[in-house]
C-alpha cells in the first residue's frame, strides 16, 4: 500500500521538508488508545484456553469460519445490548463488565470478519481520497429529494 504525495511540500523551521498530511488517513484521528488499550487487555485476558495453554495473539489470523465471527457477534451484542437497557438503578459493577465485554467482543468478531473477506475480495474503495466531497454531494442529493410524507392514522 503506497500513499500518494498530492505535490504540496511543507516545510519546516528546521529545513526539513515533508509532502502535505491532506487526503491521507489519519490513523491516530480514526483510532482512540483508549478504547484500543481496552481492547488488547480483553484480547489478552481470552488468550488463556480451556486446556490451560495460552494461544499466541495473531492466532485468530490463522482463518475462522466467517459463520463463527457472525454468530459469536450477535451473542456479544446482545450482551452489551442487554445491560445497556437494564433500568440505570439495576447497573452495577458486573454489567460494567459484560458492557465491555461485549463491546470488545463484537470489535473482535468484526475485525475477523472483514479479516477472512479481505482474504477473499478486494479492498473497497470509498474513495478515501475526496471523502469531504463525496459527503458533500451525498447532502446535496439529499436536500434534493422531497421529504417523506407519512399516512394519517384512521380517524385523524
Amino acid at each position: 500500500m503506497k500513499t500518494e504525495d498530492n505535490g504540496v511540500q511543507r516545510n519546516f523551521e528546521t529545513g526539513a521538508t515533508r509532502d502535505t498530511g491532506s487526503n491521507k488517513l489519519d490513523y491516530s484521528g480514526f483510532l482512540c488508545p483508549s478504547v484500543l488499550r481496552q481492547f488488547a487487555k480483553y484480547m489478552n485476558m481470552n488468550r488463556l484456553q480451556s486446556d490451560g495453554t495460552l494461544r499466541a495473539s495473531d492466532n485468530w489470523q490463522k482463518g475462522i469460519p466467517m459463520d463463527v465471527y457472525v454468530e459469536s457477534g450477535w451473542r456479544h451484542f446482545w450482551e452489551w445490548w442487554y445491560c445497556h437497557r437494564l433500568p440505570e438503578e439495576e447497573v452495577g459493577r458486573t454489567e460494567d463488565i459484560e458492557i465491555v465485554a461485549g463491546i470488545c467482543g463484537l470489535m473482535f468478531n468484526c475485525m475477523g470478519y472483514l479479516h477472512e473477506w479481505l482474504k477473499r475480495n478486494d479492498m473497497v474503495d470509498f474513495d478515501d481520497t475526496e471523502p469531504t466531497l463525496e459527503m458533500l454531494q451525498r447532502k446535496l442529493d439529499l436536500d434534493q429529494v422531497a421529504p417523506v410524507q407519512f399516512m394519517p392514522e384512521k380517524g385523524e
